[in-house]
């Protein structure tokens, strides 16, 4: 009986280092970014690695877990942590055989973690993911998943900005179905819906200046309704929520 109470206690000791141990999450679990084409260069889409109060030290352990990105999107993009950056065609298809490992995080608030892109002189346009697995060195079950959402269009940046004023998407969170409203000098002439991992679940033709789109046949989740003029550009993206 003592045995076994003394067993119990050191169960008990351990697993309460286990629930005090530092966790961590990434302040968004999905970004959208639409690439600037007009701008050219490396732009980054940012996300933070983000630790309470009172934090210990985190050290992680990332990898891609899922892309559908073009060869030629991989070829010319990255991922940098607290350390270093690493070329997607080093991370891709490798998955969790190329993890890499941070510098420590040793402080509360906010720190960097984020996909570097470069796709000025790619051919590819069009709406993919990258997906990274997240996980804190010291406790295997603490882990996070990133999602980054990325539109290139060889619309320039500066009409995207003069219609994204325009349009107004409601109700969101929606149900049965969404609303769409835009100005009439958006060019907007087809919506395209998407799913977390960026693949498209619906297609509609727009006249006018409105769209209603039924939401029934999906399932609850986070959604994007990407918008394109005549010529198959990205004009807009929006993102909405299925309940």
């Amino acid at each position: 009986m003592r045995k076994a109470f003394i067993l119990l206690l050191i169960l008990w000791s351990f697993g309460s280092q286990l629930a005090q141990a530092q966790s961590f999450s990434v302040e968004g679990d999905t970004m959208t970014y639409m690439y600037n084409v007009a701008a050219g260069g490396a732009q980054n889409v940012r996300d933070s690695i983000k630790l309470p109060e009172s934090s210990s030290p985190v050290t992680l352990k990332w990898y891609v877990c899922a892309t559908n990105f073009p060869a030629d999107w991989i070829a010319n993009c990255g991922i940098c942590d607290n350390t270093l950056c690493f070329p997607m065609s080093g991370l891709w298809p490798s998955g969790s055989a190329a993890t890499k490992t941070t510098s420590p995080y040793t402080i509360s608030g906010t720190h960097d973690f984020h996909l570097q892109l470069n796709l000025g002189s790619v051919t590819t346009t069009g709406t993919y993911y990258v997906k990274v697995r997240l996980n804190n060195s010291a406790i295997p079950g603490d882990t996070a998943t990133q999602t980054y959402i990325v539109s290139r269009s060889p619309a320039s940046v500066s009409t995207i900005n003069a219609v994204a004023n325009d349009i107004m998407l409601y109700p969101n969170p929606a149900h049965t179905d969404i609303n769409i409203q835009f100005g009439s000098g958006s060019g907007i002439a087809a919506l395209s819906v998407y799913n977390i991992i960026g693949k498209a679940v619906a297609a509609y033709k727009v006249a006018g200046t409105s769209a209603n789109i039924n939401l029934e046949a999906l399932q609850s989740g986070v959604y994007f309704v990407r918008m394109s003029n005549a010529q198959g550009e990205l004009v807009a993206t929006r993102k909405f929520v299925k309940n």
